[in-house]
């Protein structure tokens, strides 16, 4: 099933409010998306009416925006010079490197050698397992 457009192109989604001129009664009236018909028509309100000819969203509904926090960590405040070493090789400055912290442990239990700069950042007070971003501030 294929959502149809408003009048103006625009795609609904579940939530936007959108006016019609239903077709038992002359005028305009508004209401909010809940679903979709087969045909690729809104339903609107809890009667699953369609709008039987054109319609426009009036109003949005508020997107869901995913916020994603990280630790930051700098490479020239946090880190002894042998990782700093590490970490600039090959970076160009003003950026961020992605990492994720991990115990020797754990490292070991998954497979993968020691990492120094994944147990540095446990004693910086990152998590087991938590991913984290370095500032390359050199």
């Amino acid at each position: 099933m294929k959502v149809r457009h408003d009048n103006t192109g625009k795609t609904p989604k579940i939530g936007d409010k959108i006016a019609y001129n239903p077709p038992y009664y002359k005028g305009l009236e508004i209401h909010t998306v809940t679903g979709f018909a087969k045909s690729g028509l809104p339903y609107l309100g809890d009667n699953k009416d369609t709008p039987k000819t054109g319609f426009v969203i009036v109003e949005e509904a508020p997107s869901k925006v995913k916020t994603i926090t990280r630790k930051v960590f700098s490479v020239s405040g946090d880190f002894p010079e042998d990782l700093y070493d590490y970490l600039t090789e090959e970076s160009s400055p003003d950026c961020f490197k992605e990492y994720t912290a991990n115990t020797k442990e754990t490292l070991e239990a998954q497979g993968y050698e020691n990492d120094e700069v994944a147990n540095h950042l446990i004693t910086l007070g990152a998590e087991d397992n938590e991913k984290v971003l370095i500032e390359i501030d050199y």
